[in-house]
């Protein structure tokens, strides 16, 4: 619901954000693949409009490549 309502609205960081909170979501449930890309698609909105978030998104899913068995790509986000 907050991410439609950000998407009505055109917030890229309320969007980057409600797509962040949905991955971690996923994350909880262990949908890893469907959380990197909610954390994908909040790096592709919010760009480089916000560096703190797009540092969270980056870490996020860096976890999620490293649970998926990319660990060279995953750390390479988490540091």
């Amino acid at each position: 619901i907050a991410r439609d309502a950000s998407e009505l609205l055109g917030e890229p960081e309320w969007i980057a954000s409600s797509c962040n909170q949905l991955g971690n979501l996923l994350v909880a449930e262990n949908q890893i693949t469907e959380a990197a890309t909610q954390y994908e698609r909040a790096l592709a909105v919010i760009g480089e409009r916000s560096p703190l978030r797009r540092a969270v998104s980056l870490y996020n899913l860096g976890y999620c490549r490293v649970a998926l068995g990319s660990a060279r790509d995953g750390l390479r986000l988490l540091l």
